[in-house]
């Protein structure tokens, strides 16, 4: 029995690779999922928020356009929502790779939080062992977030489509220009 109970464990404990976590103080918001944190052990960090895809000013290449007085509304609309949900100097658990992190105050996910309340798409990323579940649960929020028209969804959302659209098409690696 404990053989079968250990392999069980071992088999779990390879299904996912976590990144990084920690605690860490939230130093700074400069978008809606861009911050800087400081954990004590290793410093400053500065991070994006994984699979979330917050409104942008879009570029002529891009598939879609976005105007860019809509684009600053929505960026700011995004920005003043990520400022009420967290607070500088508070104390959030943070997973962390690859300059992504995943923000959780006890039971609750930014990540997600954000995207159900429509302030940003789901944005695929490159693939991860293990990280299918949360993929699928984003991309159910978004839709669950587009259909009653939450946030942004609301009064933008041509523009959220756009940048649905402009989310999927970017490349998974590090973001160059965006």
């Amino acid at each position: 029995m404990k053989k079968w109970l250990c392999v069980a464990l071992c088999s779990v404990c390879l299904a996912f690779e976590p990144p990084a976590t920690m605690f860490a103080l939230l130093k700074n918001v400069y978008a809606a999922s861009l911050f800087s944190m400081y954990a004590p052990r290793i410093g400053y960090l500065y991070c994006s928020l994984y699979g979330v895809q917050a409104p942008i000013y879009t570029q002529p290449e891009m598939s879609c356009q976005i105007d860019a007085k809509k684009a600053q509304k929505m960026r700011w609309y995004a920005k003043t929502f990520t400022q009420r949900t967290l607070f500088l100097e508070q104390k959030y658990r943070l997973g962390y790779a690859n300059g992504y992190c995943l923000v959780q105050d006890g039971a609750h996910l930014f990540n997600a939080t954000m995207i159900r309340e429509g302030f940003g798409v789901y944005r695929p990323m490159p693939k991860t062992k293990g990280d299918e579940l949360l993929k699928n649960q984003l991309q159910m929020l978004e839709d669950v977030a587009r259909i009653n028209g939450k946030g942004l969804w609301g009064d933008y959302a041509r523009e959220m489509q756009c940048l649905r659209k402009v989310a999927r098409e970017r490349p998974d690696g590090i973001d160059e220009g965006y």
